[in-house]
């Protein structure tokens, strides 16, 4: 930077160590890792991101443990919505493509990282404008209404009134990919998922195709 040469351009704590680093003599420069112990870069905003970066080799018990931290994050500012939608975004995405597979969501490991992915899914796609809604999230749609794991469904119950207006004006979406799945929850054996499924009907019945409302007489 060109004002590098004022102290004052710089928090006071890396004022030394940026003198170190400008050193002639390289055995005098800091090692890096020592670097990154200094307060100005051990901070949650900092740490959070470098998570983040390490996640693509992280544990499937890691990677859960991290998305379900996320609301937390995104609320104490530690994990900035403009972060989330650029970088966290893709892989919750990445970890949404076994959900087709029988033979993966017979994991319980996988089952709960899909789990902890749907709560900031949904937080941040709040956020994506329509085209983007369009281009991430309507795709993962299909596949998860399919899913027959009732906690998954029940997540998303729980979240169809923030997923419908944004989906409402694609009628093969609505009457195909969403209503007929959830219909199937009026039968289920769970009293929970009976009520969650009537319960999301009131945000589904404005919109639904006369055929699909049929179905419901």
């Amino acid at each position: 930077r060109p004002d590098v040469d004022s102290a004052m351009a710089l928090p006071q704590k890396l004022v030394k160590a940026v003198q170190r680093m400008r050193s002639s003599n390289p055995p005098q420069r800091p090692r890096s890792q020592a670097l990154l112990k200094c307060p100005v870069f051990d901070n949650p905003l900092v740490q959070s991101q470098i998570t983040l970066d390490d996640l693509a080799v992280q544990s499937t018990e890691e990677k859960t443990h991290y998305y379900q931290s996320v609301p937390e994050r995104m609320a104490n500012g530690s994990l900035p919505m403009s972060i989330a939608k650029n970088k966290l975004l893709p892989k919750l995405l990445l970890s949404l493509n076994c959900v087709s597979s029988a033979t993966a969501m017979g994991q319980e490991t996988v089952r709960r990282e899909i789990l902890s992915v749907l709560p900031p899914l949904f937080l941040v796609a709040s956020s994506l404008t329509e085209a983007e809604y369009e281009k991430h999230i309507v795709p993962v749609l299909p596949p998860l209404f399919l899913v027959a794991d009732r906690a998954i469904r029940a997540a998303l119950l729980s979240n169809l009134h923030v997923v419908v207006p944004r989906v409402e004006k694609n009628a093969k979406i609505i009457n195909q990919h969403i209503f007929e799945p959830v219909c199937s929850g009026f039968t289920d054996s769970s009293a929970t998922l009976r009520e969650l499924t009537l319960t999301s009907m009131l945000c589904l019945v404005p919109i639904i195709s006369p055929s699909s409302m049929d179905k419901l007489v």
